[in-house]
């Protein structure tokens, strides 16, 4: 039976894992996870944004969002943005 949490459903009916997730948003699985559960309240809405916007994502841009964050925690910063 399964006994995931709705969001936790929704992570993967939108092709998310819980790690990446955790990598895309720089925080620990762990967070997340406790997160979705809404141990601590609601989920919060940085979470849901993340996850319904990945799920209208092509897989082309999804690809784009994780190279810029990994950029971004490179060093890069905003200033390595590309523009359109």
């Amino acid at each position: 039976m399964d006994q995931l949490h709705p969001w936790q459903r929704r992570v993967r009916e939108v092709g998310l894992t819980q790690a990446r997730l955790a990598r895309l948003l720089g925080v620990s699985e762990n967070a997340v996870s406790e997160a979705l559960r809404g141990k601590y309240g609601d989920v919060p809405d940085y979470l849901i944004a993340t996850i319904e916007a990945w799920g209208i994502m092509t897989p082309e841009q999804q690809q784009r969002l994780e190279a810029r964050m990994a950029a971004i925690r490179a060093g890069q910063g905003p200033e390595a943005t590309d523009k359109p």
